[in-house]
């Protein structure tokens, strides 16, 4: 593939033990033209010979200042429209930048991506604390982000101040400066644990992200102050998030990522634990404060959706599956919509699958997706006025499969507006345990549910009659 310019910007201190492989996985990316910029941060081993074994890279010096300089300096050498960095223990998939640098030129809207990673451990490494069964997951940090050069004029270059957490005090900026990303449902990157990551130092790096976040949430402050007196009815457009989970502990993280990356921010995410006996309850705290965590006896999704609407206090309902993603700017455009559209009920978007990375070809044939983006006429693509859901009612219980459905066409009987946006709002995922999969005996719930839906309408013809 070929397409604008891209400069991929690697910093490293002293990272002779695996640089020669970093290199390597940028010269075999199945896109060009790129640029390689190596920042040596003050390197006193065998950095300098392993890049200058590279003519066409361009290499760097500087005295030991922290990833946070190197990663500027690259930027401002950097010759390209499109911003790569990639650290120099890890690696890329050779569809790295084809596969971003492809999304970016269809939606010109976003101006940076991430995709998942995958993460391998060395031989020799004991398992950090934090480890926990890991899989492919999105991973928002710098390796995995293109991002266009013009986003660091509007956001900033990296803190200085920060040698740890320095890619969560950027996002954290982005976010608060209202610009658009994405993430990617494919592994782009693999990470590599060994004994000298960065992600060991644990106690700098937390310290430094609450560091980002209280300095975000003083930003946020200070724009709700100004904008307060321009925009009453932002305030009123709160939007509960409600997410059920049942052993959810393969995706849930996830899941719950798309729904703290929102560009508009939910005033809570409720998870309802319906009686979950894997590692869902420490996944889901694990999120912070926004979370509001409930545990109860296993009754069913629709009995789940239905304890965490109790719960709820926004004057919106956006509900979603404890397997599915987001798309970044999906509440942002549907609350939107509705102050374009202010007598509708419910706004959509688009849908598309995706089979789960760990799926192999034989699994996959066995379950259909197809490629191509469709209305969301689905539960999780919508947001709901509060007082329009409760025109419909609450879901019904006795439906183990098809229980959203059911609403929806109840919803369209009590004659409830809804605006089809044209955009991708959400990612659906297909995996071994979906439910059409797992609660097969079920599946004939579906077609009595659209009897009931035709009974009801056959009724009220007659008694109109």
């Amino acid at each position: 593939m070929q397409g604008p310019l891209v400069s991929v910007i690697v910093p490293v201190y002293n990272g002779e033990r695996y640089l020669d492989a970093t290199l390597k996985s940028i010269f075999e990316q199945d896109y060009e033209p790129v640029e390689i910029i190596v920042v040596d941060d003050g390197s006193t081993d065998r950095t300098a010979d392993i890049v200058k074994s590279y003519p066409v890279v361009r290499y760097i010096y500087q005295s030991n200042q922290g990833p946070s300089v190197a990663r500027n300096t690259g930027i401002a050498a950097a010759q390209g429209e499109l911003i790569g960095f990639l650290d120099a223990d890890d690696v890329w998939m050779p569809e790295k930048l084809s596969k971003q640098v492809g999304y970016l030129n269809g939606h010109p809207d976003v101006d940076f991506v991430y995709a998942h990673r995958r993460m391998i451990i060395e031989k020799e490494v004991e398992k950090p604390p934090w480890w926990h069964d890991e899989k492919d997951m999105p991973c928002l940090g710098a390796s995995n982000m293109l991002a266009r050069k013009m986003v660091f004029k509007h956001v900033g270059l990296f803190n200085p101040d920060y040698r740890f957490g320095e890619n969560a005090e950027w996002l954290a900026r982005a976010r608060d400066a209202g610009i658009h990303m994405a993430i990617l449902p494919e592994t782009l990157l693999i990470l590599r644990i060994h004994n000298n990551n960065q992600t060991y130092h644990l106690k700098e790096m937390r310290s430094n992200i609450l560091k980002a976040l209280k300095s975000s949430i003083d930003r946020q402050r200070g724009k709700d102050r100004i904008e307060k007196t321009d925009s009453p009815e932002e305030e009123k457009a709160r939007i509960s998030v409600i997410i059920p989970v049942y052993n959810g502990e393969q995706y849930l993280a996830e899941t719950l990522t798309s729904v703290m990356a929102q560009t508009y921010h939910p005033i809570e995410v409720i998870i309802v634990d319906d009686g979950s006996t894997d590692d869902s309850a420490r996944i889901a705290k694990s999120f912070g404060p926004l979370i509001k965590y409930y545990y109860k006896k296993n009754s069913g999704t629709a009995a789940a959706f239905n304890y965490g609407i109790e719960h709820a206090a926004g004057d919106y309902f956006a509900f979603l599956g404890a397997d599915d993603l987001w798309t970044e700017n999906k509440n942002e455009i549907q609350i939107k919509a509705f102050r374009d559209n202010p007598q509708a009920d419910m706004v959509a978007g688009y849908v598309k699958q995706f089979y789960s990375p760990e799926m192999d070809e034989d699994e996959r044939k066995k379950i259909r997706c197809t490629d191509e983006i469709l209305p969301g006429h689905v539960i999780p693509a919508m947001l709901i006025k509060r007082d329009a859901f409760f025109r419909v009612g609450l879901f019904e219980p006795q439906w183990v499969v098809g229980a959203e459905m059911s609403w929806y066409l109840r919803a369209k009987e009590k004659g409830l507006s809804l605006v089809m946006l044209p955009d991708l709002v959400l990612l659906r995922r297909l995996h071994k345990q979906n439910k059409g999969i797992t609660q097969r005996k079920f599946i004939n719930q579906r077609l009595q549910i659209l009897k009931a839906s035709l009974d009801r309408q056959r009724g009220e013809k007659k008694s109109d009659g």
